[in-house]
């Protein structure tokens, strides 16, 4: 028990992180507009998931970007399989069940801000 306590303590586990979120209520459009101003991507649509009964048209999608409520995921994974999209940038802290043909890459923000906290107190 002491050992997990100081580990806990070295990783600051329950040390409450502040954090200034700097966004704007229209962030699904900011996502939009950075990642189609990268000349080797082109945005094809987008799809809000609480819309299950819209269509994707376009079928050629390469990549998926993932930032969905937990609660959506099952949803997201039918669509990928259903579109044949072999690519994923997931930004959901959540494992996809996904076919071992699609390439997953998951950036866990909850995971992300905890190593910078972690590497914030020792480099000050």
């Amino acid at each position: 028990k002491e050992l997990k306590q100081k580990i806990e303590e070295i990783l600051s586990i329950n040390k409450k992180i502040n954090i200034l979120l700097i966004t704007s209520k229209k962030i699904k459009l900011e996502i939009y507009k950075y990642i189609n101003s990268k000349k080797n991507f082109n945005i094809l649509g987008t799809l809000d998931i609480s819309e299950p009964k819209k269509e994707i048209k376009e079928k050629n999608i390469d990549i998926a970007v993932i930032a969905v409520d937990e609660t959506e995921i099952f949803k997201v994974e039918e669509i990928l399989c259903k579109y044949q999209i072999k690519g994923v940038l997931n930004l959901t802290p959540l494992e996809l069940n996904l076919p071992k043909d699609i390439f997953v890459e998951t950036i866990d923000i909850n995971r992300k801000l905890q190593e910078i906290n972690f590497w914030k107190e020792r480099i000050g």
